[in-house]
């Protein structure tokens, strides 16, 4: 397949009147939530989420959502809305989905940090069969996709504030290859996330020309912390030619953002140096957790 051949170190950002329309679609009423709790599941790792379904912001759907709890820890948490790759579309089944990805997310848990997962419109059991075809239907189908992602992310933060374990202020967003490249999009519309962690993410290789504008304005109007980690020859995210101009361009302060490569593929990044950057950054931008006694 040919791929798009885009510029993204010198294509021109959307303008005003874009951007505008692009704010207006993820835009939504801040109505009860109507939370209900529904259970928790067992993990592999001897921990549970619990279930929690919300009110969403469209079609009437109800919104899961997969809380982690740290152990030892004081709350207010410390607190990371997560959002998987593409296995996300391509499944039906929440609960396997939710096991399968959590020992990703175990080390975060682990050192003190809330974890939670929204299961996204279109994604697992809200998988109508529709996410991977509008995903690949064109710019116009994918960003009515973000928006409705955005909306989710937004409701999900609304019941995070109705919480009082969760602390405010040291709310982070952590997403892989889809879920980093759609989450550096729906934080453009979410402004209460305080940090942006990217796992094999930036501009994807299959971006075409006239949904470039849009990507690039978003891109540079970040301004929060952001943590990149990506492998140098990633094929879905070229190092040189799409993570480069990706974190060039972000608006964020330089002493505020971080890209580190590692010689691997798309993901498979040595665990240690992996679980470190992670680490080290969220001790950085949101210090340490407050161990209980």
């Amino acid at each position: 397949m040919d791929l798009p051949d885009v510029d993204f170190f010198h294509v021109a950002a959307a303008s005003d009147a874009e951007d505008a329309f692009a704010w207006k679609r993820a835009a939504y009423d801040h109505t009860p939530l109507r939370a209900r709790d529904e259970g928790a599941l067992d993990l592999p790792s001897g921990a549970q989420a619990r279930r929690v379904t919300i009110d969403g912001a469209y079609r009437g759907e109800r919104l899961p959502i997969y809380v982690i709890e740290p152990e030892g820890v004081t709350p207010p948490y410390q607190t990371l809305v997560w959002m998987g790759g593409l296995n996300i579309l391509m499944s039906r089944d929440t609960d396997a989905g939710i096991r399968f990805m959590t020992p990703f997310l175990d080390f975060l848990r682990k050192s003190g940090r809330m974890i939670v997962m929204p299961v996204y419109g279109g994604t697992l059991g809200r998988n109508d069969g529709s996410g991977l075809r509008r995903l690949n239907s064109g710019p116009i189908a994918r960003r009515e996709m973000f928006a409705e992602w955005s909306k989710d992310l937004g409701r999900t933060v609304d019941y995070l504030e109705t919480r009082d374990d969760v602390d405010m202020d040291r709310l982070g967003f952590v997403g892989l290859s889809l879920g980093a490249l759609s989450g550096q999009i729906m934080v453009h519309f979410e402004k209460r996330i305080d940090t942006l962690i990217l796992w094999s993410g930036g501009f994807a290789a299959a971006t075409e020309a006239d949904a470039a504008p849009e990507l690039v304005r978003g891109v540079e109007e970040t301004t929060l912390p952001v943590l990149m980690l990506n492998g140098r020859h990633d094929f879905i995210f070229p190092y040189a030619t799409h993570q480069l101009p990706f974190f060039q361009r972000l608006g964020t302060p330089p002493e505020l953002k971080r890209h580190v490569v590692w010689d691997a593929g798309h993901f498979g990044f040595p665990i240690g140096e992996f679980i470190r950057e992670n680490l080290d950054w969220l001790d950085r931008q949101f210090g340490p957790v407050a161990r209980a006694d």
